[in-house]
């Protein structure tokens, strides 16, 4: 058995055939399915993105013919398949791994978005096979957690500087154990359910969130309960919970440790001012539900003029705006910080592929 990754991205491709390598969300799913048939392929999963496609296999050598794939990609980009070779790159093995690491803290694109990591999971959801029965499925979920992991070390935190990340950041300086806090996150959806998810798989179980489109909370707080689910071999209670009534907003609001607030700039008369403006007379009515101060942090992204107050809450405000101006010194620190990252990425590989090698010697 071997593992094997073929991809094409846009530092890979020249911008005139980009849009030939990178997938739609069907055109991904049909070629799942007809690249399974292939002969020798025992696993496939296509991680794929507005960036790159990838097509990361687990392979029967003495069956698995790279000629039959080389020529599928050929066919579907309607380019040669010499062309094809030098658009495309591959990894192997132990080597894979480590490409999967980077890949997903977003290294070669200059990006640290928490989306590759989101886009990740959704790729082990599309592959379409049993969790628990399948190494890349595994694979990707504990590579997925190792990185969301190292995104709260302190010895990265110049090398990731998303809003996601700079929030959370924030709220470890905060909250040592976060599986002993309730959290409260309001803002847009992205945000939210990106945020929601990172607390999560750093301990945190009580995690309420009110996105700016009322109508989709419901729906957000299943798919995520759903997702803390599938993480899990045992059953779990519920982790994720939504406010539908004002006075559940207040109880939510008025019990949780940390509030998290991502402001939006918002129009006159739109959704987003009728739900800012709500939000601050709800925190404002804290003290019909709880007479006792309690101390509370709150966390205002990208608000220069803090607008959120409470007298009843004894509050520590955090305003969190991302620095867009990078200085020599900075860019230092980052490389500093990913020599760290390629280090610990290193020691994650050897880790992961010893399973690789106990997982191929049992089949």
């Amino acid at each position: 058995m071997k593992l094997l990754l073929y991809g094409a991205d846009q530092n890979s491709i020249s911008q005139d055939d980009i849009h030939r390598y990178i997938l739609s969300d069907e055109e991904a799913k049909k070629q799942l399915n007809d690249l399974k048939s292939l002969d020798g392929v025992d696993e496939l999963i296509i991680y794929n993105n507005e960036w790159f496609t990838e097509y990361y296999f687990l392979v029967d050598e003495t069956l698995f013919q790279h000629g039959d794939f080389l020529t599928y990609l050929s066919n579907s980009t309607e380019k040669e398949i010499d062309e094809v070779i030098l658009d495309t790159y591959s990894k192997f093995n132990a080597d894979l791994i480590t490409h999967l690491l980077t890949v997903l803290v977003g290294i070669d694109f200059e990006m640290n978005s928490v989306a590759f990591l989101a886009d990740a999971e959704k790729a082990v959801v599309e592959s379409g096979e049993e969790l628990e029965n399948t190494f890349l499925n595994q694979l990707f979920i504990q590579a997925v957690q190792f990185i969301s992991e190292l995104r709260t070390l302190p010895e990265l935190h110049d090398m990731f500087q998303s809003r996601t990340d700079l929030t959370l950041q924030h709220i470890l300086t905060c909250f040592r154990h976060l599986i002993f806090n309730r959290f409260y996150i309001a803002g847009s959806e992205e945000y939210i359910v990106a945020l929601g998810k990172m607390l999560y798989r750093n301990g945190a179980q009580h995690i309420t969130l009110s996105s700016t489109d009322k109508a989709r909370d419901a729906d957000i707080i299943q798919s995520l309960n759903d997702w803390a689910e599938s993480l899990s071999s045992k059953p779990l209670k519920k982790n994720f919970y939504t406010p539908i009534t004002k006075n559940a907003q207040l109880y939510y609001l008025s019990s949780a440790d940390g509030i998290i607030i991502e402001q939006i700039t918002e129009e006159p008369g739109s959704k987003e001012e009728w739900f800012y403006d709500q939000l601050n007379q709800l925190l404002k009515e804290i003290e019909t539900i709880r007479h006792n101060k309690k101390k509370q942090c709150l966390f205002i992204l990208n608000e220069e003029n803090n607008e959120f107050s409470c007298d009843d809450m004894e509050q520590k405000i955090y305003n969190i705006t991302p620095d867009t101006e990078v200085s020599l010194s900075i860019e230092t620190q980052v490389e500093v910080a990913k020599d760290y990252f390629e280090r610990q990425a290193e020691l994650e590989t050897e880790k992961l592929y010893t399973s690789y090698k106990i997982y191929s010697k049992e089949m």
